[in-house]
């Protein structure tokens, strides 16, 4: 089932009915690893009205392929000073403060005239004067409106289970510091103590492995067709909302994956009250190296060419408004598609228009002129398996002088550079994709008690056999295609079908709109170096 919710909504529940059910035609979600995610929805204009809730940034709700994540760490490794309390917030959440105060509004005085924006305190309550007025009894409300009893109101609830460091305990009130650094207060009542850490303790955060069978998409247009008596409309992952939150100014350099994070958590610019985005990493073995300034949230993560996910080689799984990013651990189900039985359409594309083969590396001389290498190129091992060399130049950031380098660790480091290109990103090897249409064989008749079992999930590596072209693959699963009506895969992408089984073509481009990316030149690296101190 397929229901709409409230565009301001902040945490629905994918159960919740929202605004009611809707009942397309033709619902296709499309998911590309470390890219886009987004829908096209086609729904009739129905006597009940049930289209006219598609409405511009109303959110949705739609099942997706079932897929778990595994218990990973959400704490980045923090240090906790000894003595302090590790609470959580209890099993209905936990509202945190930025302030204990109480406000109290001076008393009401019965023969005063009050004037607009006039304050005062009537029987445990607080109320602000709208218009003047004689003085009257307050339960002559037409004037005044109340402003509550002047307790503390929570900025945000923290979920059930969050931790954190408490450093100080009134009985009612904690101060306390969530794991982001952000520090506030909770209600001593609506938390549990856990344990004193002791001296060089590790603040824990486990989250448990999460089963995603529905996510939500944003609607981002809606077309009315009166003459076909439809409405179509394009949804993205509510994940992109953190296209509106900006990155400060962050430089990483070899950074690991979870320190990288626990950066970008900081860095993030946003005004008292909004969360910081959720990020539960495990460490991938590559590093993160990039320079962002005031760039937004999902740039940083999905930029094909210096988002977090390309960079670590990370398997990313998006969760509403929460991100993983884990190892890539190549996953086998024995999921087969094959001719004669499941496998109705097969196109496998190779491209060569991106290969290279030589690279030029480019520094900076002392003088501030181009420095090249005596041999001015550096070769790939497979230069040999094409008629001729594919030229390709890479600006190295060094000049000599600068930091203390000399020109031969100048030159190291442009052939290390250089090296890079080919054991790394793979540029000496064409890119191959390869699609193909199939049925599920769950959504047959005489394999339908097998549904359960008849699955496939972005990462998962699939079997394709094609012995009429003389096609017998294993690959990654990279993007795929999801009838939501149905609820059935009509479609996937493959990756990691070169002839060196190793390589793995990785899906991060992005759709169109999706994520602007942005390069950032030197100076604006240095002044971002300048900017944050480094």
């Amino acid at each position: 089932m397929i229901t709409v919710h409230d565009a301001f909504a902040a945490g629905i529940e994918p159960t919740g009915l929202g605004f009611g059910a809707v009942f397309p035609t033709e619902c296709l979600v499309t998911e590309e690893a470390g890219g886009c995610y987004a829908l096209t929805l086609t729904h009739p204009i129905d006597a009940g009205g049930a289209w006219k809730l598609l409405r511009p940034l109303n959110l949705l709700c739609v099942p997706v392929p079932v897929c778990r994540t595994p218990m990973v760490s959400a704490s980045e490794g923090e240090i906790i000073e000894e003595g302090l309390e590790v609470w959580r917030a209890g099993a209905g959440g936990a509202g945190f403060y930025r302030s204990t105060a109480v406000t109290r509004y001076p008393a009401y005085v019965s023969p005063r005239l009050y004037a607009a924006g006039d304050r005062m305190r009537w029987e445990g309550t607080n109320y602000l004067c709208v218009m003047t007025h004689a003085a009257t009894p307050v339960p002559s409300m037409a004037n005044w409106r109340s402003q509550g009893s002047g307790a503390p109101r929570p900025v945000l609830t923290l979920a059930a289970g969050t931790q954190f460091t408490v450093s100080e305990n009134s009985g009612t009130w904690l101060t306390v510091r969530l794991q982001d650094g952000t520090k506030g207060y909770c209600r001593a009542d609506e938390c549990e103590y856990m344990y004193t850490a002791e001296e060089g303790s590790v603040l824990p955060g486990d989250v448990d492995a999460r089963r995603i069978a529905q996510q939500l998409f944003r609607i981002t247009d809606v077309e009315i067709a009166e003459p076909e008596g439809t409405v179509r409309c394009s949804a993205q992952h509510i994940s992109y909302d953190w296209s509106a939150a900006l990155v400060g100014a962050m430089i990483l350099d070899g950074t690991a994956l979870p320190t990288a994070a626990a950066a970008l958590r900081s860095a993030v610019m946003r005004g008292d009250g909004e969360a910081a985005p959720n990020l539960y990493v495990q460490e991938t073995g590559s590093p993160v190296t990039g320079s962002w300034r005031r760039v937004p949230v999902t740039s940083v993560l999905l930029d094909p060419d210096s988002g977090f996910v390309g960079r670590s080689k990370a398997m990313l799984i998006r969760d509403n408004r929460d991100f993983f990013l884990l190892r890539n651990e190549k996953t086998d189900r024995g999921f087969r598609i094959a001719c004669g039985v499941n496998l109705t359409g097969v196109r496998w594309r190779r491209d060569w228009s991106r290969l290279v083969t030589r690279v030029c590396p480019v520094a900076k001389a002392a003088d501030g002129s181009d420095l090249l290498l005596p041999e001015r190129f550096v070769d790939s091992e497979r230069i040999g398996d094409y008629p001729f060399p594919m030229l390709g130049t890479v600006r190295v950031d060094a000049r000599v002088g600068k930091d203390g380098l000399t020109e031969e660790e100048v030159l190291a480091r442009m052939r290390a550079e250089a090296r890079r290109v080919f054991e790394a990103d793979g540029a000496d090897l064409p890119r191959v994709s390869l699609t193909v249409d199939f049925l599920m064989l769950g959504d047959t008749e005489e394999y339908r008690q097998y549904r359960a079992l008849d699955s496939v999930c972005l990462y998962d590596t699939v079997e394709v056999l094609h012995p009429d072209i003389g096609l017998a693959v294993k690959a990654q699963v990279r993007k795929y295609e999801w009838d939501a009506v149905a609820e059935r895969l009509t479609r996937l992408e493959l990756g990691d079908v070169c002839e060196k089984p190793a390589h793995t073509v990785a899906g991060y481009d992005l759709g169109d709109g999706c994520v602007t990316a942005r390069k950032l030149s030197r100076d604006a690296i240095d002044a971002i170096r300048g900017e944050i101190g480094v």
